[in-house]
């Protein structure tokens, strides 16, 4: 199990290869790699050999499944049947339930009021009991947070869990092997466990590989924790990349994530909408924001990329 470290006064977890090497034996069971795809369109734009990691061919559509079901898979089946609790306003709603209705837990989902309709009908489609709470996730997580104290449910967080990250991390166990010599990888960053996962494998087996996160200029709450040195809050988190809008950094994570990330990068709503057009035209790929940001990046890093073997999340 990830040991809490002494480091530091906020008590983290060094999430190292063996624990996503034990994810990935238990994922595997019940998920089968997604996809990586060379794109000779984008590779000509960009100079590059450009491949697209298709985490959207999952089950949910999203990595979060990766993290949601390695973590109910830990749990007791007295907590199984007892059931589990988060709070999400999509695609970690729809792991947590995937993952439950998978390995025979109950859930329950606290979803805020603006939540995309199609996320609740898919949460509610498989199995998930959907409560509307807040106008925003910050109050649907302090109301689930509630109720979870209340009931004795197990909380599944979206990424500050050390089952989480390294369930998330599988993905990068995956990329190297489907790509062994991989130059850079890309991704986006919300809560940052998605990073920090694939950041520990991926830094383990191939440390000469660059890794890059990047976030949106509306919600770039990470990105100005790791230049201020500790984890802030925004005033107002605004873009339409929701997946990852963000407004308080987790120091926990920002701990984890500032030794594994070569280079932080930031798009604004236009730049994102663009990668979203070209992920549409070059690659039949439908993206949301979140997914189409680490695309959008790649503009600010031309010179860096040519000729080398670079991979979006």
């Amino acid at each position: 199990m990830p040991k809490a470290s002494k480091r530091t006064k906020t008590r983290t977890w060094n999430v190292t290869l063996s624990d996503v090497q034990a994810a990935r034996q238990m994922l595997k069971k019940v998920l089968a790699p997604s996809p990586l795809v060379l794109n000779p369109w984008l590779s000509e734009m960009f100079g590059c050999e450009l491949y697209l990691k298709l985490e959207n061919m999952l089950p949910i559509g999203s990595f979060k499944i990766r993290g949601a079901t390695y973590k109910i898979s830990r749990l007791s089946r007295q907590q199984r049947r007892k059931g589990v609790i988060a709070a999400s306003a999509g695609n970690h709603a729809q792991g947590v339930a995937w993952g439950s209705r998978a390995l025979g837990a109950k859930a329950w989902i606290v979803m805020p009021k603006g939540a995309p309709l199609l996320k609740i009908q898919n949460t509610k489609a498989l199995g998930a009991e959907v409560i509307l709470h807040g106008d925003s996730y910050d109050e649907a997580y302090a109301a689930a947070r509630k109720i979870a104290r209340k009931t004795g449910r197990i909380y599944v967080h979206a990424f500050d869990d050390p089952d989480i990250i390294a369930g998330q991390g599988t993905a990068g166990l995956e990329i190297l092997e489907q790509l062994p010599e991989v130059d850079v990888i890309v991704g986006s960053v919300g809560g940052g466990g998605w990073m920090t996962g694939l950041g520990a494998a991926v830094k383990a087996l191939r440390p000469e590989t660059l890794l890059w996160a990047c976030q949106a200029a509306g919600a770039p709450s990470m990105v100005q924790s790791i230049r201020e040195g500790h984890a802030v809050k925004l005033a107002s988190a605004s873009t339409f990349a929701d997946g990852i809008a963000v407004k308080e950094a987790s120091e926990r994570m920002r701990l984890l994530l500032e030794p594994l990330i070569d280079e932080w990068l930031l798009a604004d709503d236009e730049q994102i909408a663009a990668a979203m057009l070209m992920l549409l035209e070059k690659g039949k790929i439908v993206s949301e924001g979140a997914g189409a940001l680490p695309l959008a990046v790649l503009e600010q890093k031309r010179k860096e990329i040519a000729g080398k073997k670079v991979v979006v999340l």
